[in-house]
């Protein structure tokens, strides 16, 4: 899960830099990306109600 903490840069944290948060949210929408169900298989709902909240916390 997403969480806010991980998206904000803190200054002298090197887990928290810039960077490493750019590269956390880089890596999180790449799985995300892969996690998608196919266009033609819209019937998996259960699918998309896992991924739906990670994907608005995501771009929260």
């Amino acid at each position: 899960l997403v969480q806010a903490v991980t998206r904000t840069p803190e200054a002298g944290n090197p887990h928290r830099s810039p960077e490493a948060v750019r590269e956390g949210w880089t890596n999180a929408v790449a799985l995300l990306s892969a996690a998608f169900p196919a266009e033609d298989a819209l019937a998996d709902m259960a699918t998309w109600r896992l991924l739906l909240p990670h994907i608005d916390a995501l771009f929260a």
